[in-house]
């Protein structure tokens, strides 16, 4: 019988969209397999590893498995890895950061306001898009198709944190209406933070949960072709002698370009280990 591998757990994709980092994980053998041997890996996918073995084992033996996911899991799925959450030990949302609404738009239609966050597209968060270009377009040809949903989180000044997304469709195209692409918005690239990890370098340089990325060592978030450069900044600085951190935080809304005075921005820094 040779080895075989199978996803027991979310893809990592799956799990930053819909729940917070993995705490736990139950593994299970099938008729005429037995595990030997069950690991999460935190990287672009958590996933158990199964494979066959010459002695029956018995579903009690199971146990230690399942004990040790709960173990991995209290040091959080982001524990190890090499992208921009993991590095820095934090779970949030990349998204897309509406600056303006046209009048007379889609999105004005749909009640979208300056400070929303676009964070899915049909289900699929920007992580499974190779960039935020790609992001934006995906909405672009689902519009034209009219078959669009949006998962959209507002800021509630009352939690000082974003709401969990909720879906937002436009409405419904006009029999022999011309396909419509553009939403009517402004938007720019951001990542907001929803936990940080116990000491982990997040928690270290003291960030919070509520807060939203404005900088990363220099380089402004907005300006960022996606998730994956934030990613690289990180390795880049995982490699240098200090791997010094430095960040610019935001609690609180950025409109039109602005920070209003009720937002809060503040600079922090740390050694990236």
């Amino acid at each position: 019988m040779s080895a075989s591998v199978t996803r027991l757990l979310l893809s990592a994709a799956e799990a930053e969209t819909f729940l917070p980092p993995a705490k736990t994980a139950l593994f299970l053998g099938l008729p005429g397999e037995t595990i030997t041997s069950a690991v999460i890996s935190p990287g672009p996918d958590r996933e158990a590893y199964r494979s066959p073995r010459k002695e029956p084992m018995k579903p009690s033996c199971l146990l230690p498995f399942a004990f040790a996911a709960l173990a991995l899991g209290s040091q959080d799925a982001y524990s190890q890895g090499d992208t921009f959450e993991s590095r820095l030990g934090i779970h949030g949302r990349w998204a897309a950061e509406i600056r303006s609404v046209q009048d007379g738009s889609i999105a004005s239609g749909m009640g979208f306001s300056p400070g929303d966050l676009i964070v899915l597209v049909d289900g699929r968060p920007m992580r499974d898009f190779s960039s935020f270009g790609e992001f934006l377009g995906a909405i672009r040809e689902s519009l034209k198709s009219d078959h669009l949903t949006l998962g959209v989180s507002r800021y509630d000044s009352s939690t000082l944190s974003y709401a969990p997304p909720k879906s937002i469709s436009p409405p419904a195209r006009k029999s022999g209406s011309p396909p419509v692409e553009m939403l009517g918005i402004q938007s720019t690239l951001t990542f907001v933070v929803d936990e940080v990890s116990p000491g982990r370098p997040a928690d270290r340089m003291g960030i919070h949960a509520g807060e939203t990325f404005l900088t990363l060592n220099g380089r402004g978030i907005g300006s960022l072709q996606g998730p994956a450069e934030a990613d690289e900044i990180l390795t880049r600085i995982h490699g240098s002698p200090d791997k010094e951190v430095n960040a610019v935080l935001l609690r609180g809304v950025a409109r039109d370009h602005a920070v209003k005075p009720e937002a809060e921005t503040r600079k922090v820094r740390g050694p990236l280990f």
